[in-house]
């Protein structure tokens, strides 16, 4: 076995890819790709490897593409830095008398490429956060299984950590944490760097649909089976993790041949062996790309506007974008969040700089939260302990999946009570989006499987959301105009006169049941209905009162 079978699958594509363009090269040119190896392994000088190099750079420099344009600058500075390096490695004693040169020809092809013609190099365009509020609302409306909710999640958290799509891959949930300050801190890998990091969580004071807290309450209480990843969904290539074909050459045999006569060893050139073809699963940013064409087409159905365009990378750029727009936070900050690499000086104070107060500054600015808030988590503490009693039941229903197993499957307690207030004060919210969605199915079996009614649920909510309301030092960034703060807040009284008005029902409508029963058991030869009908007519009045209410309150916000 040899360390280039634990080379990453990506980069072992790309060498693929090159070394095929290589051959192409040498095809046009009236040579094999052996005959090439031949004259420049009989060569010491290096001479030949520099006019091979050069040819085959000029080729790439006005090579078209299949879409009838010329290649572009990454794609001409893979495929030379490839070839070079191949050859290099055929031929190591070539590198000390060449290595020079070829670094110049990659230059001047380097800058040759990125000043001809007036195309830019393509960029994903960013995805803002509204544009992450119509996805995640056009997926909690049109979610048919289990797993458009965690997409919903998928897209939350790669935009709020600034992540590339294959950092979701290591999303595990005993790494999540409360962490002071009101957030969850989550540590993962970043793949590509294969570096460790740490991200602050908020919840979004604004909108429930781009609320990560909220979509990862929503994607953990619809996993049916146990899983260590918070996202179980998301396609993982094993392949480049554990190769399962690998060449078995004795060690004897290996220096036998570097033992062999420099006439036995020239005469036969080196051959690369031509890659397998294979099957392969579409990776994670193919599946990231899947689900955006999906639900913008959904968007641009029903007329929400969205960035065109949108791929897995826009994510990372539009939430960083978000991010620098404001002026009190600071550049290496959002470096640091992205897991952006920076100079030798930067890293020296990585101890410094990559603290959680900074990073939770950033997480404050892409939630919503202004800089000197102090944002809370809905939690459970404020309830009674029968009332928490009865949540308890209610969250291992929930959350079956995720407690109770071994660490390594397991949320902690702390999380999952975040995750349980997070889900019950934006219940209301999910309902009015969808009644009969699924979500809404698992909630309602899991009330009647601890006997508890949607009118308990929904006092649940505004319990929780009167602790959560921010002081005057605390009020949620907003740049919109005070007309609009005045709307917001009218809306936001009339949606809780409502689910006053709906708990009153709901009691009357339960007062009214128990009398009637109590009726029916008793059966009175001269039983009135005036005395059933206290109770319920007296909530039911109220209940009135509170709708009329909620309508006024309608009318003076329009």
């Amino acid at each position: 076995m040899s360390t280039k079978a634990l080379i990453p699958g990506n980069s072992q594509r790309a060498r693929s890819t090159a070394l095929n363009a290589f051959e192409r090269f040498a095809v046009a040119e009236g040579f094999t790709v052996n005959a090439i190896y031949k004259f420049v392994g009989g060569d010491s000088t290096g001479d030949t490897l520099y006019i091979v190099l050069d040819k085959f750079a000029v080729y790439l420099a006005f090579k078209e593409s299949s879409k009838s344009s010329l290649l572009s600058k990454n794609s001409v500075a893979s495929y030379f830095g490839n070839v070079k390096n191949h050859l290099l490695e055929l031929f190591p004693a070539l590198s000390a008398v060449s290595g020079r040169r070829l670094q110049k020809i990659a230059s001047i092809l380097d800058k040759y490429c990125s000043k001809r013609g007036t195309d830019f190099t393509h960029q994903a365009p960013p995805c803002t956060k509204s544009d992450l509020r119509s996805l995640s609302l056009a997926i909690l409306k049109g979610a048919v299984s289990v797993q458009d909710y965690q997409d919903a999640a998928l897209l939350n958290i790669l935009w709020y950590l600034l992540g590339r799509s294959s950092d979701t891959m290591c999303l595990v949930k005993n790494q999540v944490a409360v962490y002071p300050g009101g957030c969850l801190f989550i540590t993962f890998k970043r793949m590509k760097s294969a570096s460790y990091q740490g991200a602050s969580i908020f919840h979004d004071p604004n909108d429930f649909s781009s609320c990560p807290i909220h979509a990862l309450a929503l994607a953990t209480i619809m996993q049916s089976t146990p899983s260590e990843f918070l996202m179980d969904q998301l396609p993982r290539d094993t392949q480049e993790l554990l190769p399962t074909e690998i060449g078995e050459t004795p060690l004897r045999e290996l220096l036998d041949a570097r033992t062999r006569s420099p006439a036995t060893s020239n005469s036969e050139s080196p051959t690369p062996k031509a890659p397998a073809n294979k099957a392969t699963v579409p990776g994670i940013h193919a599946y990231v790309n899947r689900v955006l064409q999906k639900w913008s087409g959904v968007c641009q159905t029903e007329g929400t506007n969205l960035t065109p365009g949108l791929s897995s990378h826009s994510f990372r750029r539009g939430a960083a974008q978000n991010a620098n727009s404001d002026s009190k936070i600071s550049t290496p900050w959002i470096l640091d969040r992205g897991g952006w690499s920076m100079s030798a000086v930067s890293k020296a104070f990585n101890y410094i700089v990559g603290t959680t107060q900074e990073d939770q500054t950033v997480g404050k600015s892409l939630a919503g939260w202004g800089l000197k808030a102090s944002p809370r988590l809905p939690t459970l503490d404020d309830f009674d302990p029968l009332v928490l009693h009865r949540i308890r039941l209610l969250q291992d229903r929930f959350f079956s999946a995720a407690k109770g197993f071994t660490e390594r499957l397991s949320l902690r307690d702390d999380v999952v009570d975040v995750l349980t207030a997070t889900a019950i004060l934006h219940y209301p919210d999910m309902l009015r989006l969808r009644p009969e969605s699924l979500y809404i199915k698992r909630v309602q079996e899991a009330l009647s499987q601890v006997q508890a009614t949607e009118a308990e649920i929904a006092a649940w909510s505004m319990a929780i959301h009167r602790t959560l309301q921010p002081s005057k030092n605390d009020t949620p960034r907003s740049p919109a105009p005070r007309r609009a703060e005045d709307d917001e807040l009218l809306r936001r009284q009339t949606l809780l006169l409502e689910q006053q008005a709906q708990i009153l029902g709901g009691l009357a409508a339960e007062v009214k049941a128990l009398n009637q029963q109590v009726q029916r058991l008793e059966h009175p030869s001269d039983l009135t209905t005036a005395p059933s009908t206290t109770a319920a007519g007296s909530l039911s009045s109220s209940s009135s009162a509170l709708s009329d209410t909620a309508s006024g309150a309608a009318t003076r916000a329009h």
